[in-house]
């Protein structure tokens, strides 16, 4: 019997899932394809031809400089300039995110938009977790991340 240790150790691949077709061809909704029922159903689907960015690239080239957009206020630029709506600013982020997506992995975004859209996938459950757990966990996160300092700097003193 597995332990939750030994559930941890095990490495699940992203298993990709058929889309609905009501022409009934045999692949209906969940339904595990293979690479090679993939390569047959779609031929001249994207590929990828390096391992996809960290997430931490997503959110450092994408999330924050959106999010950054955000807060400026349109206004004058310098000498009367007129400077880029914020749109316009968007638009470029996400084209440079997207350039360099393909340019570093290869054409086929959709793992990222799965991870960018994650309330419009299908093929994965959505994770609900209630506001007042999600803090919950954070504060227990938090007193525990003082605790193992206080007691550092017990210790180096």
């Amino acid at each position: 019997m597995l332990g939750m240790s030994d559930i941890d150790d095990i490495d699940l691949p992203d298993i990709p899932r058929a889309p609905v077709d009501p022409s009934g061809d045999g692949f209906g909704s969940n339904t595990i394809l293979t690479d090679a029922d993939l390569d047959r159903a779609y031929p001249n689907r994207p590929r990828n031809k390096n391992p996809t960015l960290p997430f931490a690239d997503l959110y450092l080239s994408l999330f924050e400089p959106l999010l950054a957009n955000k807060k400026k206020k349109i206004g004058v630029g310098i000498r009367g300039t007129r400077a880029l709506k914020p749109h316009e600013i968007r638009r470029n982020i996400i084209d440079q995110f997207i350039s360099r997506w393909r340019s570093e992995v290869g054409n086929d975004i959709y793992p990222v938009l799965r991870l960018i859209l994650c309330e419009k996938d299908r093929d994965r459950s959505v994770y609900v977790i209630p506001l007042r757990a999600e803090a919950s966990f954070f504060l227990t996160l938090i007193r525990k991340s003082v605790i193992t300092l206080k007691k550092k700097l017990s210790v180096d003193c």
